[in-house]
């Protein structure tokens, strides 16, 4: 036989075998909190906010060395305390605003015992408050439950009877039925007010859901102790402190926490200044004759729950606005934008509460100070009460519309005005609003996207008001140059809500008239105002449809906002979501149930999710059946490391209702392409990450922008860094607490590789006791084991690389992490983490066949020639080789 060509027919068979083996909240509570949270842009704020109030109280502090001010003074009734200095030089001081209460606002109808059959205390509930001075944490008011229910945030020494009183007045036990607090079993961290927007920043970013401030700047008049003092800018105006209703760059910094934090409610005292400097000479009297214009500074925040102080309501509201009494001193609006301000009020006159003299002092009060805690402690309890009904948390902009909601009238006129606000806090009213939602009440939190359009028909009783409520938590606004009353809107994103009836009547909100202050609020478009309230007194019982959209564009293309609607027959079903179980790299499963029908059937039910949040049926939707009780499904071909929000719904006759969102996070599987590149240009925690706070001090690693200043002076100069980078910063709160803290990376698989090779940027700034690690895992986690420790400071910014071939090359299961240990001040920033390898080859057995094309039989002695390599096959015509990853030539001899 001649040799054997391509032309033979060759047929080489191959088998191949692969020889090597390749807040007292629970934490989801708080994790569902914080995931809609700004954390790292709280926490920035923090610290350039504690960085800013240091640098100007020192400049106060030389100055009044200098000029002979005041840096701190009690006198009857109050005091005040130096904090900073003005852009045109002069002295900034903050001052205090200082069983009837509950009874005021119904909030005792809340308790066990009450008309509404709950018993909401508090438990396991937190409230912050700042204030002048420490709260005695001591007091029998505040250790009635074996242990103290107030925490010291600041450590400071020198307790308060103000800071005391408010603290009693949130959540005092009862030891004295006369002085029970609001919200008799919650907890409380107490902070002074120094520092206070830093501090807030860093509790909103830790998930704080509400706290209380009953003190401003002395604005106009101020009663010094012995005489009246005025405080006003004459280089602005001799007739009015310009503070006034003026929108400044502290209601731009309570703006923007709050707006950075969606279910952190501010409630802010209005203040006391009505009236004051009465029989001065030189300049009017605060709020003038007519007594409007007087609320000073951050009162007029857009995003915070501004409140004023009326007299007691014995027996509590019985549907007579005459039966609310404005207190003599209240400060009334507007802001200057015409906005209303106050908010709400609540009981802020002669207040029975905790002293600061012994652990069984008491004494009465009043003041704007007393009426914002009545209502702080008790908007705690419908926050614990929404979450017993709905496992989770109102953001602050259904709280605070739930509150407007369900004031009661007060004042001369129907609708709101700017002496009572939108009328008294009822506790009563707005908790059975809760009760009975998706019954005769619907709270709804939606978004709009620009050009977006939100509808919801509604059927109304006819035997009560329709009433319709949008509140949204508004962009910060840009304040203007320091003058008298400027009527530049700060309204940032500008949200319309109308109902119209099946004649195609429309119905508008209520609005008030900055230059007319005293007059009756009428109906109309509002372009000033974030809360919108519409009353239709006598609806028919026909459909009416709610319409909510926008004016302009949207300021970041997306608004949430919250609707509350009450005086409906509902007919819609009323679905909840269960709990997310079974959850893996592209699946989970969920679980709803239709409870009740409302007397129309369920055609049909199931889930609905997305990425953003309240998923509606024109996002993913899975339909699982028809009528009432429990079903559940498996979502599937989801994305790993993906957060998706979920809710059940139900279709009737009367539309489509949803049950509450859940969120849940798929897992993740383990990196095995490579390189791995890391830059943090999205300055987030990247997918599958872990960011470990060890110690629970609250200091975790962030995720900022090149233009952040470690330890608030330098710069880290990395090769990227000015798209981000990851930092731990122990003075980021300016307050220089310790911290021990783990940035750690997902899982890589390394089986396939024998060579990896480690590699980032970073600059570690050291402090004595202070320490930087990289240690790497083997076993996904459970135990560590270090690579190199710093204790140096390190260049800026300096490259590590080094081969870990021998530590993990050819396991599976691997992590890294960074720890960063440290007391005071310093840092440790990380950019650019790269990982390379270089594969394992593999080899493989080959077995060749070789036979005559014409006879199909074997060639025995055939030669196979693999890279200048020779093999003689068999008798059989095989031949077998190993053979490793790679490019072979080859050729056959036959003969």
């Amino acid at each position: 036989m001649g040799n054997c060509t391509v032309k033979c027919g060759l047929l080489l068979v191959l088998f191949i075998s692969l020889l090597h083996n390749g807040y007292s909240q629970t934490q989801l509570e708080k994790t569902t909190v914080l995931k809609e949270t700004n954390v790292s842009a709280l926490k920035l704020m923090a610290e350039r906010s504690a960085l800013a109030y240091k640098a100007n109280k020192e400049k106060a502090l030389k100055l009044a060395s200098k000029k002979g001010w005041e840096i701190r003074k009690e006198f009857e009734g109050g005091f005040y305390e130096l904090q900073g200095v003005s852009e045109s030089g002069q002295p900034i001081y903050y001052i205090t605003t200082n069983a009837d209460a509950a009874e005021s606002v119904s909030t005792n109808e809340l308790y066990t015992g009450g008309s509404l059959g709950l018993s909401l205390d508090g438990t396991d509930m937190t409230a912050g408050e700042w204030d002048g001075g420490d709260v005695l944490t001591t007091h029998q008011e505040f250790n009635n439950t074996g242990s103290s229910r107030v925490t010291d945030k600041d450590g400071v020494n020198s307790t308060h009877y103000h800071a005391t009183h408010v603290a009693g007045t949130i959540i005092a036990g009862g030891v004295q039925a006369a002085a029970k607090g609001m919200a008799y079993n919650a907890s409380l961290d107490a902070y002074d007010w120094n520092s206070d927007e830093a501090e807030m920043a860093a509790a909103a970013a830790d998930g704080l859901l509400i706290s209380n401030h009953s003190y401003g700047y002395i604005t106009g008049w101020y009663w010094n102790g012995s005489s009246w003092v005025w405080q006003g800018d004459t280089g602005i105006s001799s007739e009015e402190d310009y503070h006034f209703g003026f929108y400044g760059s502290g209601c731009q910094d309570l703006d923007g926490i709050a707006y950075d934090a969606p279910y952190y409610l501010i409630c802010k005292s209005a203040g006391n200044d009505r009236g004051d400097g009465a029989g001065q000479t030189g300049h009017p009297i605060d709020g003038g004759a007519d007594g409007y214009d007087c609320i000073g500074w951050k009162g007029n925040a857009k995003n915070i729950l501004t409140i004023g102080a009326v007299k007691d309501v014995n027996g509590g509201y019985s549907g007579n606005p005459a039966d609310v009494e404005m207190t003599s001193f209240s400060s009334w609006g507007p802001s200057d934008d015409g906005r209303i301000k106050p908010d709400i009020c609540g009981n802020g006159y002669n207040l029975y509460s905790t002293y600061d003299d012994n652990n069984s002092a008491y004494n009465t009060i009043s003041g704007t100070s007393m009426s914002s805690p009545n209502v702080t402690g008790s908007l705690l309890l419908l926050q614990e009460h929404y979450n017993e009904n709905n496992g989770s948390f109102m953001k602050s902009a259904t709280l605070k519309a739930l509150a407007i909601h369900t004031a009661d009238e007060a004042g001369p006129d129907n609708g709101p005005d700017y002496m009572f606000g939108w009328g008294l806090l009822n506790s009563k009213t707005a908790a059975q609003v809760i009760s009975n939602e998706n019954i005769s009440s619907f709270i709804n939190e939606e978004s709009l996207t620009n050009g977006g359009t939100f509808t919801l028909d509604v059927t109304p009783t006819g035997t009560e008001p329709l009433v319709v409520t949008v509140v949204w938590t508004d962009p910060e606004g840009t304040p203007v140059a320091a003058q008298l009353d400027p009527a530049d809107v700060m309204l940032v994103n500008d949200i319309d809500v109308t109902v119209a009836d099946g004649n195609k009547m429309l119905y508008y909100p209520y609005k008030l008239d900055r230059l007319n202050p005293s007059a009756a609020a009428t109906t109309g478009n509002n372009d000033v105002d974030n809360v919108e309230k519409i009353v239709i007194e006598n609806p028919s019982t026909d459909t009416y449809t709610i319409t909510v959209n926008h004016e302009g564009t949207l300021t970041n293309g997306l608004q949430d906002f919250s609707l509350i609607v009450t005086g409906i027959s509902n007919g819609y079903a009323v679905v909840t979501t269960g709990d997310v179980s079974n959850i893996t790299l592209n699946s989970a499963d969920v679980s709803g149930e239709v409870v009740s029908d409302n007397g129309n059937a369920v055609t049909e039910r199931g889930f609905v999710y997305n990425l953003n949040g309240n998923p509606t049926t024109s996002d993913n939707k899975i339909v699982v059946g028809s009528g009432v009780g429990v079903f559940s499904t498996t979502l599937n071909n989801l994305s790993q490391a993906t957060t998706y929000y979920v809710r059940a719904y139900g279709i009737n006759s009367q539309g489509t209702i949803y049950g509450d969102n859940k969120l849940f996070t798929t897992l993740c599987d383990a990196y095995s392409t490579f390189p791995f590149i890391e830059e943090f240009s999205d300055q987030t925690l990247p997918g599958c990450w872990d960011n470990v706070d060890n110690e629970g001090s609250g200091q975790i690693w962030e995720f900022v922008s090149g233009g952040y200043q470690l330890g608030g002076n330098e710069s880290f100069n990395s090769t990227t860094e000015s798209d981000g980078f990851a930092v731990l910063d122990s003075d980021q709160y300016g307050n220089g607490n310790s911290q021990d803290a783990d940035l750690v990376t997902p899982v890589f698989d390394f089986s396939s590789y024998n060579e990896v090779v480690l590699n980032f940027e970073h600059y570690f700034k050291s402090y004595p006791s202070s320490s930087a690690t990289l240690l790497y895992s083997i076993n996904g986690g459970s135990s560590w084991i270090a690579i190199q420790s710093w204790s140096s400071t390190t260049n800026n910014a300096e490259l590590f690389s080094q081969d870990l071939s021998s530590e993990v090359a050819g396991e599976s299961n691997v992590k890294f992490k960074w720890n960063y240990t440290g007391s005071y001040g310093y840092y440790w920033a990380i950019d650019d983490v790269e990982i390379t390898t270089n594969a394992i080859a593999t080899e493989y057995t080959v077995t060749f066949n070789v036979t005559d094309a014409a006879t199909s039989n074997a060639i025995s002695g055939a030669e196979i020639i693999i890279d200048g390599n020779t093999l003689t096959t068999n008798s059989s015509g095989e031949a077998t080789v190993d053979l490793i990853d790679g490019n072979y030539s080859y050729s056959v001899n036959a003969s």
